[in-house]
């Protein structure tokens, strides 16, 4: 059996803790960031839903990967930055429920870059949500590796 790689084009939606909708304790929000299961999360009204890409652009990776070896190298403190730099490349949308109003939805721009804008990153990272982001991302794409070698055994 071959192997299977995630799709550049291949994208989650996520729910950050801080959605008013979400009634869960903080260990079922865990759990729900490691499978995306939207059952974990009892919500109570339709949440705002980010469409985060599982494969990072090569250029982000590429950067990403270079600031941890500094970090690694020269016994610096982690460098947080990497996780907003992350968020910017994977965020590629955003889900505002339908019945919020437009003047309190959450607006995706992206800069010139192509990447979500630093200014909407800034604000979720102000809120704490870029870091829901980053981690279900990473959960998503180490669970499909590890159903992979399952598949193998």
């Amino acid at each position: 059996m071959a192997i299977k790689l995630a799709s550049k084009d291949e994208v989650i939606k996520v729910i950050a803790r801080i959605d008013g909708s979400v009634k869960c304790d903080d260990q079922a929000y865990e759990m729900y960031l490691r499978s995306l299961n939207e059952d974990l999360l009892e919500l109570d009204g339709a949440p705002t839903r980010f469409l985060v890409r599982k494969v990072l652009p090569y250029g982000a990776q590429k950067d990403i990967d270079a600031q941890r070896v500094k970090v690694q190298s020269t016994g610096e403190a982690f460098v947080s930055t990497q996780t907003l730099d992350e968020a910017r490349a994977i965020l590629v949308g955003i889900e505002n429920p339908s019945e919020l109003p437009e003047a309190e939805a959450i607006k995706f721009e992206r800069d010139k870059d192509g990447y979500a804008s630093k200014e909407l990153i800034a604000s979720l990272a102000t809120a704490g949500v870029t870091d829901n982001l980053v981690n279900a991302r990473r959960f998503a794409v180490s669970t499909s590796a590890q159903d992979e070698l399952t598949k193998k055994k």
